[in-house]
């Protein structure tokens, strides 16, 4: 697809409509409480291609964006919606934010859509940053895929509040997960998330590409690292959050590579299913105050109860 640069004033916004006034509960203290919509943008969205960025300090309000983002400085979506291609291949991404410029991606109540299972939703290396708040990511082999480089001066260099991930895709030979972090010290925060470890097969959201036969992807949140440059993760922070399906739901322990430091994962609630297990950690890291979200018989036939500790 050829790239397509879209020049517009430093806020875009529909003029076909009325201002929209986003309403959202604002009461949200974990990531149980989070649904596909009481986040994400609302009102009517006004018709974009797809956009590059032109320059720092733009805002896009209220878009329904065809293709992509190319994020190349510091920019701000405000109640838009990006819906990827069918044809997306695997070097391609909803969001791009891969250049190594430092630059800054704020979304605010977002709906990201993947629709090729050969395409991440978003991905980002190196020392761009990302604050994405009451934000979907739909689709894609993985809707978050981040190798962060060096560490902002305070706090982390990818935060997400209040989002939903989930209707991860899959093609022969893809390793899908909801969020990976393959590397980096930059740090990584999840705060009060949804993560939702399933194909589109469980999932919803009938405008994501179909899946292949597999009835579960990889992980919801995993640790990993580039195989060719191992680079040893610091500081992923999951707090309030709720997780369900993957392999193992949330694996923080690579199995080669140096272990990562300073995880922390703390107050999560976590679904019934999994292929081997809800949490794969390693010595030293972080684990308080996980416990089950429901009284049941998980996918591997153990009973667990409601806020029951998650071992």
């Amino acid at each position: 697809m050829a790239s397509v640069t879209v020049r517009l004033r430093n806020t875009a916004s529909g003029v076909l409509s009325a201002p929209v006034t986003v309403q959202y509960e604002i009461g949200i203290t974990h990531g149980q409480q989070l649904t596909r919509t009481n986040i994400g943008p609302t009102g009517p969205l006004v018709a974009s291609g797809p956009i590059v960025t032109t320059r720092d300090g733009q805002v896009f309000e209220n878009l329904d964006i065809a293709g992509y983002l190319d994020v190349r400085h510091d920019v701000t979506l405000s109640n838009c919606q990006i819906v990827g291609s069918l044809d997306q291949g695997n070097a391609a991404y909803t969001i791009k934010h891969q250049r190594d410029l430092g630059r800054k991606l704020t979304l605010r109540n977002c709906r990201i859509i993947t629709r090729s299972p050969n395409t991440k939703s978003l991905a980002s290396w190196g020392n761009g940053q990302t604050d994405a708040t009451d934000t979907l990511f739909l689709g894609g082999t993985d809707n978050v895929y981040l190798k962060p480089g060096t560490a902002p001066a305070t706090g982390f260099a990818h935060t997400f509040t209040r989002c939903w991930f989930g209707d991860v895709q899959r093609y022969p030979g893809s390793h899908s997960d909801c969020v990976q972090v393959d590397g980096g010290i930059g740090g990584v925060l999840l705060d009060r998330c949804s993560i939702n470890s399933f194909s589109l097969q469980t999932g919803e959201d009938p405008t994501t590409a179909q899946a292949s036969v597999d009835s579960r992807a990889s992980g919801g949140l995993i640790l990993t690292y580039q195989s060719s440059v191992p680079d040893q993760i610091r500081r992923v922070h999951l707090v309030d959050s709720y997780l369900d399906g993957g392999n193992y739901t949330l694996d923080t322990a690579p199995p080669d590579g140096p272990l990562p430091t300073d995880v922390v994962l703390t107050g999560n609630t976590f679904g019934l299913h999994h292929t081997y297990g809800p949490i794969h950690t390693a010595s030293g890291q972080t684990t308080q105050n996980n416990t089950w979200a429901m009284s049941g018989v998980t996918t591997t036939g153990r009973v667990v109860v409601a806020g029951q500790p998650v071992e």
